[in-house]
């Protein structure tokens, strides 16, 4: 889910207790691969809009097996000063 947004991050946290980590995508490409249930994703654009998907992975004889991609989610960023646009008034949610 999307635990927090700012005109230039995104907190996402994930609830898959049964996984040794995760990678995060965005916009289709990989940017993060963390074993935490919390990730932050920094340094993007204000007022923008990003896709999100992840998938979480086991180790099994020190080879990752992953599970399937989580639903795209899109998120956008609030404007430089922290406040939605206009036409932003939900809340994203994975």
């Amino acid at each position: 889910e999307i635990k927090e947004i700012s005109g230039k991050s995104v907190v996402l946290q994930f609830s898959n207790e049964n996984t040794e980590g995760y990678e995060l995508y965005r916009n289709d490409k990989l940017v993060a691969n963390f074993n935490q249930n919390t990730y932050e994703d920094t340094d993007l654009q204000p007022e923008t809009s990003y896709t999100y998907k992840v998938r979480s992975y086991k180790k099994i004889d020190n080879k990752k097996v992953y599970s399937d991609f989580s639903k795209e989610v899109e998120v956008k960023t609030l404007s430089q000063y922290g406040l939605h646009s206009r036409n932003s008034n939900r809340k994203p949610t994975v």
